[in-house]
C-alpha cells in the first residue's frame, strides 16, 4: 500500500508541474516569454514570426508563457523536445521582476542543458547581461541572468528611447558578407558608447553592427547556445512603422531563422515568402 501512495504522490506532483498549470508540451519545441514586461508589439512580433516559420517547418511547435509558467509552473528542462527559449523586447526591469529568482534559475538550467538554446531580443539582450546602463544610469537587478558583459543603451544617435515614438528603422550591417538589413531599432543594447569597453569575450561572435553610426558597434551576436539581438528582426511592416517595406521584413524574418538554426545545430526548414 505504502508503495502504491508513493506512486500517486509522485505521479501528482509530476501533474502539476506538466499538466494543466503549465501550458507547454512533449512536443513544444519554441517557448517565448509573454508575461509583464514584454510589450503587446513584442509579444505580437514573436507570435507572428514563428506562425511565419511554422508554415514551412512542421518542428516549429511554440507557445507562449506567463510570469508564474515561467518561475514556477513549467520546469523547462524537463522537456526534451524544447530547443528554443525565446526572451522578447520590452522591459527588462519588469521582465526580471515578474519571473522574480525562480524565473531566472528556471532559465539558466534550461540554457545549461544539452541541446537548448536562448535568444533574446533588445529587453531579453539586456536580461541576459550582469548589468547595464539605460540612459546614462546603472543599473543591476538580481533576477538578470549574468551570462554576458555590461552593456548600455539607448543609442541616442540612432535614436534616444526617451523622444517619441522611441523607435526608428536602422541598418544592421553584415560582418561576414550577407546582406545588409533594414531593422527596427527601439532602445536596444550595445557595447563600446561611453560606459562599457567595446572588447568581448573571445568566443563571442559579432554577426551585425549598426552601419547608420560609426565605430562598428555590435547589433547582433551569439556565444556558445545564446544569440542576442538589439535590432527587431521579428517586427512587421506596419506594426508599428509603416516604413517598413514587405521584403525587408522578409529578409530579416529569414536572416533571424538562418540565425536561430546556427545557434541551436538545428536545419528548420525556413519559407522563402511571407
Amino acid at each position: 500500500m505504502s508503495n502504491r501512495i508513493g506512486f500517486w504522490v509522485g505521479l501528482s506532483a509530476l501533474y502539476v508541474v506538466r499538466g494543466a498549470v503549465c501550458p507547454l508540451k512533449d512536443e513544444t519545441t519554441v517557448a517565448y516569454y509573454a508575461g509583464h514586461g514584454a510589450t503587446s508589439d513584442c509579444q505580437d512580433w514573436e507570435e507572428n514570426f514563428f506562425t511565419w516559420w511554422a508554415k514551412a517547418e512542421p518542428k516549429v511547435v511554440y507557445h507562449r508563457m506567463t510570469a508564474l509558467n515561467t518561475e514556477k509552473d513549467c520546469d523547462l528542462s524537463t522537456y526534451p523536445n524544447l530547443k528554443l527559449w525565446v526572451q522578447p523586447g520590452g522591459d527588462a526591469y519588469d521582465q526580471q521582476t515578474s519571473m522574480k529568482a525562480g524565473g531566472k534559475e528556471n532559465i539558466l538550467k534550461f540554457i545549461q542543458r544539452k541541446n537548448s538554446s536562448y535568444l533574446g531580443t533588445c529587453a531579453g539582450y539586456y536580461l541576459a547581461a550582469t548589468d547595464y546602463w539605460w540612459q546614462g544610469e546603472h543599473d543591476a537587478w538580481p533576477n538578470m541572468l549574468g551570462i554576458f558583459p555590461t552593456l548600455e543603451g539607448s543609442i541616442t544617435s540612432i535614436w534616444d528611447y526617451d523622444k517619441p515614438p522611441g523607435y526608428t528603422l536602422t541598418e544592421a550591417a553584415s560582418t561576414s558578407g550577407d546582406h545588409n538589413l533594414t531593422t527596427l531599432y527601439w532602445g536596444g543594447p550595445t557595447v563600446g558608447l561611453q560606459h562599457t569597453n567595446k572588447s568581448l569575450p573571445s568566443d563571442v561572435s559579432v554577426h551585425y553592427t549598426f552601419g547608420s553610426i560609426p565605430g562598428a558597434l555590435p547589433a547582433i551576436v551569439s556565444f556558445k547556445n545564446v544569440l542576442l539581438s538589439s535590432v527587431h528582426l521579428e517586427a512587421y511592416e506596419g506594426h508599428p512603422t509603416i516604413d517598413l517595406k514587405p521584403e525587408e521584413r522578409l529578409a530579416n524574418y529569414i536572416m533571424r531563422a538562418k540565425l536561430i538554426n546556427s545557434v541551436t545545430g538545428l536545419s528548420w526548414k525556413i519559407p522563402t515568402s511571407t
